[in-house]
């Protein structure tokens, strides 16, 4: 009887184990991206493409890891983005090392990252592995960035990647360009210019790196391109100073992958990591007398006060300057101020942990500096027939807000006079804060910013005051 009851028993049990089996493979197939390689993920993004729906990508990747919309810190820089749905974070706002899909106000597919290409081997790297290295890549600052360019940021990238060896090392940036959003909501593109100039040795010939085709450096660089060979990168003490402020232009800048090619080729990798010195600030001057012709070193912006900056927010561990207030270390800071910054420094017992990659006391402690934020942005769409306008306002540290206008259209409100936005301390509207003309363009947006000392606890209000309507936004505590 024993042996009868048995298959009976299975029998009536195989439905819900069978149904088991297939919930758990549905939610490894469709909802767990871990449970995938990444050549297979690749392969299912690769099946996504624009105007799908929401529950269309679901279906085929299943449900994003993290969802960054336009209150997120930064924003979306891309046009009618409502949301952008990423694969593999490890945490709000952390990069998506497996892509990202673009989605608009419609609920419908705008862009896909991650879709094309090759992955590396999955002989070459373990997951987890390789999401570091990505995730690492991923906080390298733009090179539109000279006043708020972190130099640590470059030499972690190129510390970490260094002991992987060349072909690993490309094969990294490579996948991490692969995934990546565009350069607007991931800086590490562009970034990638900057680890590539520093990982690599200079070539000879030609004595020189290959020109960034970017746009306008702004300073220019030296007509001998093998006075600054690895421009806009110098290095000095094993210190990546960025020797421009950005750059300017038109059209579409050249890609990263291009470079990539040419250090894949050319490029003679670096034999060993970068160890900056115990007091970085004493190496701007050096870098400066370096590159000048009368060995005296460029003064004015953005010479010393911009690598002075640099020398900051690489220090950001163990030295705070509370002037901090415009996204540059010290704001309209005097030659004075800045001596008694880099005197405070020397005195300064540091060292540079290898293992932290980050500046450290001596005794290998590093202070507790307050940094607030992220911070969620405020925006406001004013009902304006016939004008349509987006305010963003964001906070950018404790003492900074960063306010901005776009907006299209208006022909009604603003062709025979141009509006005006004013934003007012929210307690106190006697005079504007800041302001802003809205003058009517036929073609295109427009676009204009201002960054304002403001500090944190204070409330904020916008008012717009056109040729036919006035409108006053909520109050925003940024």
């Amino acid at each position: 009887m024993h042996i009868n009851r048995t298959p009976t028993s299975l029998l009536k049990a195989l439905p819900l184990f069978f149904a088991c089996i297939c919930a758990c493979v549905c939610v490894c197939l469709g909802q767990s991206p871990l449970a995938r390689t990444r050549e297979q993920f690749a392969t299912l993004m690769s099946q996504v493409s624009p105007a799908m729906t929401r529950e269309e990508v679901e279906a085929i990747l299943g449900k994003p890891d993290d969802v960054r919309t336009k209150y997120d810190p930064g924003g979306i820089w891309r046009a009618e983005t409502e949301e952008i749905w990423q694969y593999g974070t490890n945490g709000h706002l952390t990069m998506a090392t497996l892509g990202s899909i673009y989605i608009d106000g419609k609920g419908k597919v705008q862009a896909v990252c991650g879709g094309e290409g090759v992955p590396p081997p999955a002989s070459m790297f373990a997951e987890e592995e390789l999401r570091s290295i990505l995730r690492v890549l991923d906080e390298t600052p733009s090179y539109n960035n000279g006043w708020g360019y972190n130099p640590r940021s470059v030499i972690r990238a190129v510390n970490t990647m260094q002991p992987l060896g060349k072909e690993k090392a490309l094969a990294a940036v490579a996948e991490y360009l692969r995934v990546s959003s565009v350069s607007f909501d991931a800086p590490g593109v562009d970034g990638m210019f900057l680890v590539l100039r520093t990982l690599f040795e200079i070539p000879t010939p030609p004595g020189h790196m290959p020109v960034m085709h970017v746009g306008q450096p702004s300073p220019m660089g030296p007509e001998d391109l093998t006075k600054i060979p690895r421009f806009p990168i110098y290095i000095q003490d094993d210190i990546p100073f960025l020797m421009v402020s950005g750059y300017s232009g038109f059209g579409q800048p050249e890609a990263p992958e291009s470079h990539l090619n040419y250090f894949r080729e050319h490029g003679a990798f670096r034999s060993l990591p970068l160890v900056p010195p115990s007091n970085p600030s004493a190496s701007i001057r050096k870098a400066l007398d370096a590159i000048s012709s009368d060995g005296t070193g460029p003064d004015g912006p953005p010479g010393y006060d911009m690598l002075f900056n640099q020398a900051l927010w690489l220090l950001d561990s163990v030295y705070d300057v509370e002037d901090d207030s415009f996204g540059d270390k010290m704001f309209s800071a005097t030659i004075g101020d800045r001596e008694k910054a880099a005197e405070a420094i020397s005195r300064l017992k540091l060292r540079w942990d290898v293992k932290k990659q980050d500046y450290t006391f001596a005794d290998g402690t590093s202070p507790r500096i307050y940094r607030p934020g992220p911070y969620r942005r405020n925006i406001w769409k004013p009902d304006i027939p016939d004008l349509n306008l987006t305010l963003t306002i964001e906070r950018i540290n404790r003492k900074a807000v960063e306010v901005s206008v776009i907006w299209k259209q208006g022909e009604q409100e603003l062709r025979n006079q141009p509006a005006v936005i004013r934003i007012y301390n929210a307690s106190d509207r006697g005079l504007p804060v800041t302001q802003f003309k809205i003058e009517y363009h036929k073609n295109g947006s427009s676009y204009t910013h201002t960054t304002i000392k403001y500090e944190e606890g204070q409330r904020l209000i916008a008012v717009f005051a056109g040729a036919k309507t006035t409108a006053q936004s909520p109050e925003y505590k940024p």
